[in-house]
């Protein structure tokens, strides 16, 4: 089986409400991201950098998005974005995911950025495998970084230099 081909353009709102959905379904599956509670929407949109967010579209509908966050306040920090990759689950290994990952990355050089940072939930390896894919590399690991539902999570950190990947 090939893989589709999915229209991948910038989120504004209208298209940012159908990711938001997304989203708001990933966190309420407990398995994705520390969020205990769904986002409000225009909190959740200015949460990402402006030209660095995307949904990707099948037949018109929105199926995934990704985003960047800033990390660090700090100025000297300020090239240093986290990333958020999310798509519908009944989407899912079919390319959208990377496609976006690979708009982000391209977005992100073309507005000062030097690094992105995915943090993922040790046991979600098929994020782990699409970053890899993307050219991510692991950076290391938080041992109990956080309490999900009661429990302890462990989270690779992945990075992805974009200096290292100029001829991109």
């Amino acid at each position: 089986m090939g893989r589709k081909i999915f229209n991948i353009c910038e989120m504004d709102k209208a298209s940012g409400a159908a990711a938001h959905k997304i989203y708001n379904d990933c966190i309420r599956s407990g398995e994705y991201a520390f969020a205990a509670e769904t986002a409000d929407f225009e909190k959740w949109y200015a949460g990402f950098l402006p030209n660095n967010r995307a949904v990707a579209k099948e037949n018109g509908k929105v199926i995934g998005f990704a985003a960047l966050s800033p990390i660090y306040r700090a100025e000297y920090f300020s090239g240093i974005a986290a990333v958020s990759v999310y798509v519908e689950k009944s989407r899912r290994r079919l390319g959208a995911g990377l496609a976006l990952l690979n708009t982000l990355i391209d977005s992100a050089g073309e507005h000062g950025l030097w690094t992105l940072h995915s943090y993922i939930f040790t046991e979600n390896l098929a994020s782990v495998r699409l970053h890899e894919r993307a050219g991510f590399r692991e950076a290391g690991m938080f041992i109990e970084a956080g309490t999900l539902n009661g429990k302890w999570k462990d989270v690779f950190v992945y990075e992805f230099t974009l200096n290292k990947h100029k001829t991109r």
